[in-house]
């Protein structure tokens, strides 16, 4: 995979969000996670 340069990222699962962060060192570090 190639790098991603962007400030913020979402995780999503089966469509629905479930994280948001951003891409530090080329991994998803979750700044806030949503439950249930």
């Amino acid at each position: 995979d190639a790098p991603v340069e962007a400030e913020e990222a979402c995780a999503t699962v089966r469509g629905r969000l479930v994280a948001i962060g951003a891409i530090e060192q080329g991994m998803f570090k979750p700044k806030r996670v949503f439950a249930g």
